[in-house]
């Protein structure tokens, strides 16, 4: 999984004709992303998230400062959030390997999940289980890894 195909499930999630304008949150302002405002070449649209500014540099860390596009934030959190519901609701939308394929991708990128976790779920009766779950699996990821490096 890379970025394009995060965008695309994204994209076909909230539909071709609402994707970018649906609003998620009480917020509608640039400046919450900052570092990220200040390096985003196309600000056509303005990307609400739930997450305040210091939040968002703990979940996203290095990552935003390597991104030119508030779409591809907006692809991530947004697969990020149906992901996360679903491991939280055990709803099973999305196969083991699509969460294990987009956890992998945020290992890899450097985005912390259990704090995204945190931040978007909030005192919810499940998540410390949503936590343990995902944990759980950056885990057998990190195993993976290990086993691959040697």
């Amino acid at each position: 999984m890379d970025l394009n195909d995060i965008k695309q499930k994204a994209w076909e999630l909230k539909g071709a004709t609402n994707y970018w304008t649906e609003i998620w949150a009480i917020k509608d302002d640039l400046n919450l992303l900052n570092p990220l405002a200040k390096r985003i070449k196309t600000c056509s649209f303005p990307l609400e998230v739930r997450i305040a500014n210091r939040a968002f540099d703990m979940i996203f860390k290095d990552w935003c400062y390597n991104v030119n596009y508030v779409e591809d934030v907006y692809a991530v959190y947004t697969m990020l959030t149906e992901i996360v519901t679903d491991i939280c609701n055990e709803s099973e939308r999305y196969t083991d390997k699509e969460k294990h394929d987009l956890l992998e991708w945020c290992y890899d990128s450097g985005i912390d999940v259990s704090t995204f976790i945190k931040y978007t779920i909030g005192c919810s009766r499940g998540i410390a289980e949503t936590i343990t779950k995902v944990d759980a699996i950056m885990r057998e990821i990190e195993r993976e890894r290990e086993l691959n490096n040697d």
